[in-house]
Order: structure tokens, then C-alpha cells, then sequence
């Protein structure tokens, strides 16, 4: 017998991966993994990124019409909050007045729900994300013909996808997103340096290109083309993330050959290449998934429909 879990879907800021999960003799089963460059003009379009995914189903012959997805910061906050023992209804008016503590908006623009850590003594994860975000992520899915089913914040997503991990760095192409998660909340940071900033140095200090830049970053990695910009970014990471190691990279930007020890040589970071995601396959070669394991971990573990922090108050 087979049947399926919820797509998958992992939009990023110009790439969209999707993962889809059959069941097959009671063991869920990796059936698909893909990825497609989203142009940057239509990062904030709903319509053409769910245009996309429809045409990623189709190629992959994905019938499944749920989905899970995933915000993270700063579109999507968490954090750790407490209250005393009150009614549900006043616990959830005393969430929004926490809430505009956390935001540069007004609390009207914004979803908030709580989860429940530890109800004894009070501990809630507190959950904020900006309407406008959460509806269009909505309407990118309906665009592709899917009913969103969930949406995850990233955070709760790798903590148990990279169960070893003390944080985890998502490389993106204009920004990069740091999770410690060694504490009951995960600690998340995002700083303004991505994928791109590594292509222009490497554009600049060679005079090249950005397309050939590009080019060369992914097939023969920064080889001290980017001195500059590295250590920058290093110094943000051993700054945020000392006492979280080992520090997991994932995100397209993790692909890079030469990212992971180039970090280590300014930093005193321990740093992996996320590989390892507990599924199994029949569609994929072992080394086929560890090598796209770092690109589409999320979107796998989306498929996966794993849970969230606690239970909704």
C-alpha cells in the first residue's frame, strides 16, 4: 500500500526546493526532490512563485495536493515568554500585548499564537509573523493548485532534522539566518551578508563578470577571492554562535567547496556541511541525497510534517 504525507515546499529568497514523501510499506519514503532558481523580480510575487511549483509538480508527476511550509526571521518570530495561570481567551489577549514588544509594526498586521512548553510554570513559545507574509504564502500555494496544511517556523524544522547540531547556518542569497538551538526557544539571528556578497567579491577582486563570478564560486569556491567579505562573515558567526557548536551550514550557499574550512581558518568555529537526514529512498542514490542534502533539508523535513514546539494553547 502506498500513499503520501504533505508536499514539502521551501521558498527562499531566489530558490524554490520541494520534497515529496510516499509511504510505502508503512516506512516513509523519499519519492522526490527538486529545486528551481525563482527570478529575483518575482521573489515577492505570489502568482509566479506558485506558477513555479505547479510546474515543478507536474515535471515530477506530484498528485499530492497538500503541502507544509516554513517562515523564518525576520518574517517570522519566536520566542520564549511566560504568563500565570489564566483563561485561554485572556492568555491569548495577554499574547498580542507581549507580542508588540518583539515587532517594528503595529500588532494589527500581525498573526500571533502560543504554544505551550511547560503549562505548570507557565512557559509558552509565543509565535509572531506579519499577515501579509503568511497570506501570500498561502496564495503562492493556492496558485499551484495546494492547500497549505502547516507553516512551520524554520527554527522548530531544524532543530529536529539536525538532531546533533548545536546551530544551524542558513546561507541565502542576501542574507544568512543563525539558529542556535541548544536552548528551549532557539536563539535566531540574520545578518546582511549572503551568497551574493561572496559573488561580488569574487566579481571585484578579480574583475570578472558577476555571471562568471558565479560560475566560479560553485565550481571552484572562494580560493581567497573574497578574503574580505569571509572574514566579515566569520566574525558575525563565532560572535553569535560561540558555545552552539557544532555549527551545521545548509542553504544553497553551503554547497560552496571551500566555505566550511575557509570559516574554520578565521574562526575557532567547528563547522559541518549538513548531509545527514535520517530517510530513506528508493528513488535516490545515498550520495545523490547527502550531496542536495544541504539545499533541500528543509524542504524534506517540511514532507515530513514534524512538530512544532509544544502544543497550542
Amino acid at each position: 500500500m502506498t500513499n503520501s504525507f504533505p508536499i514539502g515546499i521551501d521558498v527562499g529568497e531566489t530558490r524554490v526546493r520541494i520534497a515529496h514523501v510516499a509511504v510505502r510499506s508503512g516506512t516513509p519514503t523519499l519519492a522526490t526532490i527538486a529545486s528551481r532558481d525563482l527570478p529575483e523580480e518575482s521573489a515577492n510575487d505570489a502568482r509566479a512563485i506558485g506558477l513555479l511549483i505547479r510546474e515543478m509538480l507536474d515535471e515530477n508527476h506530484i498528485r499530492e495536493r497538500r503541502c507544509v511550509g516554513a517562515l523564518g526571521e525576520p518574517e517570522a518570530i519566536v520566542r520564549a515568554v511566560t504568563f500565570p495561570d489564566m483563561p485561554a481567551r485572556e492568555r491569548e489577549r495577554a499574547a498580542r500585548y507581549e507580542a508588540a514588544r518583539f515587532v517594528d509594526y503595529s500588532i494589527d498586521d500581525a498573526w500571533v499564537r502560543i504554544f505551550s512548553l511547560d503549562r505548570k510554570r507557565g512557559s509558552y513559545a509565543l509565535g509572531i509573523a506579519r499577515e501579509k507574509v503568511v497570506r501570500d504564502r498561502i496564495a503562492a500555494f493556492a496558485a499551484a493548485g495546494l492547500r497549505a496544511v502547516a507553516l512551520h517556523h524554520a527554527a522548530a524544522i531544524y532543530r529536529v532534522i539536525f538532531p546533533t547540531a548545536g546551530s544551524v547556518v542558513d546561507i541565502g542569497h542576501a542574507r544568512t539566518r543563525l539558529y542556535a538551538l541548544t536552548s528551549a526557544i532557539p536563539a535566531v539571528k540574520v545578518i546582511e551578508i549572503g551568497g551574493r556578497d561572496f559573488t561580488n567579491a569574487i566579481a571585484t577582486s578579480m574583475q570578472i563578470g558577476r555571471t562568471i563570478a558565479e560560475t566560479r564560486k560553485r565550481t571552484v569556491g572562494l580560493a581567497g577571492a573574497a578574503d574580505g567579505t569571509l572574514r566579515a562573515f566569520a566574525k558575525q558567526l563565532a560572535s553569535a554562535l560561540s558555545g552552539h557548536e557544532p555549527v551545521s551550514l545548509c542553504g544553497n550557499g553551503a554547497r560552496l567547496i571551500d566555505l566550511p574550512r575557509a570559516i574554520e581558518s578565521v574562526s575557532e568555529l567547528k563547522i559541518e556541511v549538513a548531509r545527514e537526514i535520517d530517510v530513506s529512498s528508493a528513488s535516490y542514490a545515498e550520495d545523490v541525497i547527502r550531496a542536495a542534502a544541504p539545499d533541500v533539508s528543509l524542504a524534506i523535513a517540511l514532507a515530513l510534517h514534524l512538530p512544532r514546539f509544544g502544543r497550542a494553547s
